[in-house]
């Protein structure tokens, strides 16, 4: 699936969350999708050996705690620059860093 999909998927579940629910199950519905990105970020991060490559503007963080930290604390910014992150990574537009012997 396109990061753009993706992006606007996670943003609309969002914004229907928050139109729609009830103020007692909105903070928990919330809580538990951030939690869940985060958590999903970590392990799809350490699956991509996400430090093994160049850092860029839209990367995150370079370890996958971190990135699952960064997640997890600025969820509408940093959720939807992983997603796009990840896809330049599985594309080869992302260089891995080089040996610095």
């Amino acid at each position: 699936m396109k990061p753009f999909l993706i992006n606007i998927i996670a943003i609309g579940v969002v914004i229907a969350i928050i139109l729609f629910s009830p103020a007692v199950v909105k903070k928990q519905l919330l809580g538990l999708i951030v939690l869940g990105t985060a958590v999903w970020s970590y392990f799809d991060a350490r699956k991509l050996e996400i430090q093994k490559y160049e850092p860029s503007f839209l990367s995150v963080s370079k370890t996958p705690l971190s990135t699952a930290f960064g997640i997890a604390i600025i969820w509408i910014i940093a959720f939807p620059i992983y997603i796009i992150h990840r896809q330049r990574i599985i594309d080869g537009k992302i260089p891995l860093l080089e040996n610095k012997s």
